[in-house]
């Protein structure tokens, strides 16, 4: 009978049937954001602290921005000063006025001499001029005005996504340089669980598919998410050959925190010749017996 029972563990079979594959991942946050500064500058006010959990656009951290503050009012001030540009306006209304009827005098009775005429138009076109110049200053101080705003805004960092600020590497006053990673920010609402696997046991994956897996949570129980397979690698590692993989779910009760490992199930068919022993369809403490 322990004969028999040698030689089926070796007998090579085809089956239509489907079984579960379990493998392990790991947790990682859909994004996990090294917020940096564009500028060089001194840290005068945290608005946060580690673990705080905030919506986009919130204040993270502010630079020494007096200089620039100013600067940006200066520029607000000389871009709605329209003082010259509304009188150059008014000067330009009368001028017309005063040229239409002189050239009308001249033409119907003479009593205007060409030169009053000629004069009169040229100060007219001057003053055409100088209104165009005028109004085009205006768009330059309007776009010098945004520019000092848009570096007023630099010098404060905010949040380009909502999450949980997981590290700051400053303190107020220090002096940071642009590109330094000041803040970390999480937002594990959506997660990932990235895995590795041998081709054949993937043969019937694609993106788009659902796998099962549980997550163990703080009370040593599982958590189960329906995951959708988002990316498989097209090139197996070199040295194990196996495939990397990842699966996103939904965390958006943050019941599951980043870090932690998952129990992927992957449905495999068996529609294939098949090694008993090899592929583990049945284990060798069950045949010896």
């Amino acid at each position: 009978m322990k004969q028999l029972k040698n030689i089926f563990l070796g007998v090579v079979f085809f089956s239509t049937a489907l079984y579960s594959l379990e493998t392990i991942g790991i947790v990682l946050p859909k994004h996990h954001l090294h917020l940096t500064f564009a500028i060089d500058g001194k840290v005068s006010d945290i608005l946060v602290k580690e673990g705080d959990l905030i919506t986009k656009n919130t204040a993270i951290m502010q630079l020494e921005d007096t200089f620039q503050r100013y600067d940006a009012k200066r520029k607000e001030l000389i871009y709605k000063d329209t003082a010259l540009v509304d009188s150059l306006i008014h000067n330009e209304k009368l001028l017309k006025e005063m040229v239409d009827s002189t050239r009308t005098l001249y033409e119907n009775t003479k009593s205007i001499s060409k030169d009053e005429l000629i004069s009169l138009e040229i100060r007219y076109y001057e003053t055409l001029g100088q209104l165009a110049a005028t109004q085009q200053k205006k768009l330059i101080e309007n776009i010098e005005y945004k520019m000092s705003n848009t570096v007023l805004e630099s010098h404060s960092l905010k949040a380009p996504i909502s999450g949980v600020i997981t590290k700051i590497n400053y303190d107020v006053g220090e002096w940071i340089r642009s590109g330094d990673v000041v803040a970390e920010l999480v937002s594990y609402k959506e997660c990932y669980v990235e895995f590795n696997i041998e081709k054949k046991n993937i043969a019937d994956l694609k993106v788009g598919d659902t796998l099962s897996l549980k997550v163990k949570s703080s009370d040593d129980t599982y958590i189960q998410k329906t995951s959708k397979v988002v990316f498989i690698s097209a090139v197996a590692d070199k040295s194990s050959g196996l495939v990397r993989i990842k699966t996103e779910f939904q965390n958006k009760n943050l019941s599951i925190t980043p870090g932690l490992s998952a129990i992927v199930t992957l449905q495999r068919k068996a529609e294939q010749e098949s090694d008993a022993l090899s592929d583990g369809l049945i284990p060798l403490e069950s045949a010896e017996q």
